[in-house]
Parts: structure tokens; C-alpha cells; sequence
């Protein structure tokens, strides 16, 4: 960090730490580095992780950058909306800020600060397989509490004939993609499947699954602890399968194993193992419709590999 963009984070950490009422280090401030495939997002915010004067106080500081001022903002309205619609048992697992604010222009949440899975990997694969179940649980609950059916034909047309028409037409992917997009397009799917939309939270991988943090490391995942993160892509109106798609597949390298991991979820919600390929698809075509700042590279990317998979489970 140059000296300037750090006294400007400092004077962020300073004003939320007296609205807080607890010390916090401000020499103690660092930033921390993502992946490589985060920072392509043109609009990605910057994470600081803060030291409090007492572990307990430790936190998350999480701020847009100066092109995109609203993205951190919009996130926590997004987190905070899909907070509300969920029970308390289910709500807690989502994430929300202790404090939002606006400083210099530029949208800024703060977050109690949480733990990833271990970079041991004999560890971290012993949290991810033990928390896999309730991962799982979680999001059949997110989609069986958020549904809502797609009653009308201008709802079926928004959610899933929009999304299969820019599959179907999208030149840069392939033609099985293409193909499976016009099977639906000359199918009356809203008559042949009670269609529905849900939240989906649009980027769930293992990166985003975070922990509270207990007197041993990364206990709190092997207690069924887990908080999401990052709702900034989030859908109020979006899909199910999708997320749990892209956890199975972050989750294991046994691709059979991420396809059963899926199908107990489909039934979980009770839908067909086709639905499955529908809503996943659907999902996708939506992202390509509404990309904003998503690279188009890796939106075919992903495309190809979720159809892939989809097709070695014969979902598609």
C-alpha cells in the first residue's frame, strides 16, 4: 500500500473503532491477498484484516475501490435481504456486517473477524469433507425458504427463455452447450416443470465459507460452524443447484463424488436429477445475460466446465 491509500484505511479503522467502542491497532493493519482470479473482477474490493488490543476484537475491513464506490454497499443490502428471509436457525450461517458505512466516497463494510479452512491440506481436507453435509443441508434450506414459483408466462420468460436464448445464441461456446440451450427453447417448459426461482448466492466456492474462530484453530469447522461471505453477486431471484454445483466441485476432486453430493441435494428439494441441468443451465445464462463486470472469459470457462460436469453425472 502506498502511504496515502494507507492513512486513508487508517482513517477508516480509527472512526469504526470509536463507534465500536474498542481498540484497535492501527500498525497492525494489512491487506489480504486473494486469489489471482479475484483481483480480474473489475470491480473487486479490497479485504484488510485488523488487530484489536484483545484477540476477541480483531476485524474484517472490507472496501470498494474508487471505480465501483457502491459494490460494498450493494453487497451488504444483498447479505442483509437474505438474512431476513431465512429462520433463525438457517439465517445465522449468513454473514452481515457489524458496521456499513460511506468514507471519502467509497462504500465500506466491517466484519468480525472469522477463519478459513487450514492450509494444511491433510486439515483442511478432514473440515471440508466433515462440513460437507451441512453445507449441503444449508443450501436445500436457503432454496426450499426462498422459493418462489414462476406463476406467470412473463416470469417463465424473464427467468429461463432469456437465459436459454443467450446459451443458445452465444457463438463462443460450444455446440453441445448450444444444442442443450434449444432443447428447452422448443420445449414448453413452463407447462412440463413447476418452474421456481430462489436466492443463490453466485459464487460459492470453499474461499467463501468462513469460520468463527475458537481457542484452536479451525475447531469451529469440525463443530459444524461456517459463515458465508461475499453476497456482493448474489440473486434475490436466482436459482437452485448452481451454488451447490460449485461447492461439490471446490470441495472434491472425485468428480462421482461431487455428482452424489448433488443428487441428494436435488432430492432434498425434490426436483428431478433433469431439473437439475435446467436450473444450473439457467443460472448460467442469467450470468451471461447480466455480467457487468464478471470477465466474459471466464464466464465461458465456467459455462463449459459446470456443463461438463453435468454431463459426466447424467444430469444433462
Amino acid at each position: 500500500m502506498n502511504v496515502d491509500f494507507k492513512e486513508f484505511v487508517a482513517g477508516i479503522v480509527e472512526n469504526n473503532a470509536e463507534r465500536l467502542g474498542i481498540d484497535l491497532d492501527l500498525s497492525s493493519i494489512r491487506l489480504f491477498e486473494r486469489p489471482g482470479f479475484k483481483d480480474a473482477v473489475a470491480d473487486a474490493s479490497s479485504i484488510f484484516f485488523v488487530d484489536g488490543k484483545d484477540r476477541k476484537n480483531d476485524i474484517t475491513l472490507i472496501l470498494s475501490n474508487k471505480d465501483f464506490p457502491e459494490t460494498v454497499r450493494n453487497a451488504c443490502e444483498l447479505a442483509i435481504s437474505v438474512h431476513q428471509r431465512l429462520d433463525a436457525n438457517e439465517q445465522r450461517h449468513v454473514l452481515v456486517p457489524l458496521l456499513e458505512g460511506v468514507y471519502g466516497g467509497q462504500s465500506y463494510a466491517v466484519f468480525s473477524r472469522l477463519e478459513s479452512f487450514s492450509k494444511n491440506k491433510a486439515l483442511r481436507f478432514a473440515q471440508k469433507r466433515f462440513l460437507q453435509p451441512k453445507i449441503a443441508d444449508w443450501l436445500a434450506a436457503l432454496a426450499v425458504q426462498t422459493t418462489t414459483y414462476c406463476d406467470t408466462h412473463k416470469e417463465v420468460e424473464r427467468a429461463f427463455i432469456e437465459p436459454f436464448e443467450y446459451l443458445a445464441e452465444e457463438i463462443k461456446l460450444p455446440n453441445a452447450i448450444r444444442k442443450f440451450s434449444e432443447t428447452y427453447l422448443s420445449a414448453d417448459i413452463g407447462t412440463r416443470f413447476q418452474l421456481f426461482t430462489t436466492v443463490h448466492h453466485g459464487d460459492f466456492w470453499s474461499g467463501n465459507i468462513l469460520s468463527t474462530r475458537g481457542a484452536f484453530p479451525g475447531f469451529g469447522f469440525l463443530t459444524g460452524d461456517f459463515r458465508i461471505i461475499d453476497w456482493g453477486t448474489a440473486r434475490l431471484d436466482g436459482f437452485p443447484c448452481i451454488d451447490i454445483i460449485r461447492f461439490a466441485n471446490s470441495s472434491n476432486r472425485n468428480t462421482k463424488a461431487a455428482g452424489q453430493i448433488v443428487r441428494n441435494y436435488a432430492d432434498a428439494i425434490e426436483i428431478s436429477h433433469e431439473e437439475v441441468a435446467l436450473y444450473a443451465m439457467a443460472s448460467l445464462g442469467r450470468l451471461g445475460l447480466d455480467r457487468d463486470q464478471f470477465p466474459k472469459s471466464r464466464f465461458l470457462a465456467m459455462t463449459e466446465r459446470i456443463f461438463d460436469f453435468l454431463c459426466v453425472n447424467d444430469f444433462a
